[in-house]
C-alpha cells in the first residue's frame, strides 16, 4: 500500500512551480481543509506544549487490517449504471466550452474507486449515487485546465462540476 499526504501553502511561492496537468492527474483527490476554529486551535497548542504528537504515535491498524480494507473496497458493487453516471459526469467535464483540457480516464477510475472506499467505510457492500456525487469535486476539480477567458472571469473547476451534477441525471 502507499499512500502520500501533501500540503500546499498559497503564500511564499517563490521558486515553487504549478504540477503539470501529467502530475496533477496522478493525484486521487485534492482536499481543502481550512483553517481550525479558535477552540480547535487552543487545542493543537496545548498538545505540543510538552510534547509534540508525532512522539506519541503508535499504530492504529496492521498490515493485514490494511490488506483487508482494500480487499473490501475491491469487491464493493458498482452497478453499470453508476458506471455510466461516472463516465458521463468526467466526460462533461470534457466537454464543458470553459475547459481547456477535462478529466482524463483516471479522473474516472479514481472517481469510481474512491466511491467503493466511501462505501465501505459507510458498512455498504455497493456503492450508490450520493457517493460519487459528494466525491465528484475532490476527485475531478485538479485535473481540469480552465481556458485562459474562465480563469479571467474567475470561473473555478468546482462550478463546472456542480453545474455536470446538476444536468447529468443521477440512476435510480
Amino acid at each position: 500500500p502507499f499512500l502520500v499526504l501533501a500540503t500546499q501553502n498559497p503564500l511564499e511561492t517563490e521558486g515553487i512551480y504549478p504540477l503539470p496537468e501529467s502530475q496533477m492527474d496522478r493525484f486521487m483527490m485534492r482536499l481543502s481543509v481550512g483553517y481550525p476554529t479558535g477552540e480547535q486551535e487552543m487545542e493543537i497548542i496545548r498538545r505540543q506544549l510538552v510534547q509534540h504528537p508525532i512522539e506519541l504515535l503508535e499504530p492504529v491498524c496492521t498490515i493485514e487490517d490494511v490488506i483487508c480494507c482494500r480487499d473490501a473496497v475491491a469487491h464493493c458493487q458498482v452497478s453499470d449504471e453508476l458506471l455510466s453516471y461516472a463516465v458521463e459526469l468526467v466526460r462533461r467535464s470534457r466537454t464543458h466550452p470553459a475547459v481547456a483540457l477535462g478529466a482524463s480516464p483516471r479522473g474516472s477510475i479514481c472517481l469510481v474507486k474512491a466511491a467503493q472506499a466511501l462505501a465501505v467505510a459507510r458498512g455498504r457492500k455497493f456503492v450508490i449515487p450520493d457517493d460519487i456525487k459528494s466525491l465528484t469535486k475532490a476527485c475531478l476539480a485538479h485535473r481540469l485546465v480552465l481556458r485562459a477567458e474562465a480563469r479571467a472571469e474567475g470561473v473555478a473547476p468546482e462550478t463546472i462540476l456542480d453545474e455536470a451534477l446538476e444536468q447529468v441525471e443521477v440512476p435510480a
